[in-house]
């Protein structure tokens, strides 16, 4: 799997009432709502869309009060936006491209992380969520289950046949529950700091190579 580039994202929690205010000021969105955040390209892609059909029609079933910011551009944004205003209408956020800082800052001031990824390979922003302390909600397909802990960094849901329902109770069971979205954060965080970053791995590998090294050297 990738890793996250964990000197820019990482959890900073002492500062999540700051960035919100920051992009509540900047984009309009309301500060006394849970910010559900996704961080997907739109390109002219049946997995692409086919997810953001899934979480469009997912945040429809929706009977709380959230808003959805949505980070990324693509040659399908026209079409991802009019799919997702159909549907929720002035809950939706669309806030284009972001420098990774800025990305950094917004994933440490949302509530959770809610990304289909049908077909993904891993995700790396998955990653990223998890290491600035959020919890996701994944589909379960491609490599996704490789990069979370189901139940505990977050929730890996059966999106077989494009079925938005069981998307919509994981995203509700988190956005009802703000002592389950803080325990899961933390997992998240420690999910990557001992699992997913690079100095880690890194760590792992030399141990490999040495016990390799000295079992070359026994012979």
């Amino acid at each position: 799997p990738p890793f996250p580039d964990t000197s820019i994202f990482y959890n900073q929690n002492t500062k999540k009432n700051k960035f919100k205010k920051e992009f509540s000021s900047k984009y309009n969105i309301p500060e006394n709502t849970p910010w559900i955040l996704t961080v997907a390209m739109m390109r002219d892609d049946k997995s692409k869309l086919e997810s953001y059909e899934i979480l469009s029609k997912s945040m429809k079933l929706l009977n709380q009060n959230f808003s959805l910011l949505v980070v990324g551009s693509g040659p399908k944004k026209t079409y991802v936006e009019k799919q997702l205003k159909e549907s929720i209408n002035e809950k939706v956020f669309m806030l284009g491209e972001m420098i990774p800082l800025d990305l950094a800052n917004l994933y440490n001031c949302s509530d959770l992380f809610a990304w289909p990824g049908v077909n993904e390979a891993f995700g790396l922003s998955y990653l990223e969520a998890q290491a600035c302390g959020l919890p996701i909600v994944a589909g379960n397909s491609g490599g996704v289950s490789d990069v979370m802990i189901d139940n505990k960094t977050g929730i890996l849901v059966d999106i077989t046949n494009k079925n938005p329902v069981k998307f919509s109770k994981a995203l509700e069971k988190l956005l009802t529950n703000m002592k389950l979205r803080y325990n899961m954060g933390i997992e998240a965080e420690n999910f990557i700091l001992t699992e997913r970053s690079l100095e880690t791995t890194a760590d792992k590998l030399n141990i490999i190579l040495k016990l390799v090294s000295d079992n070359y050297k026994l012979r």
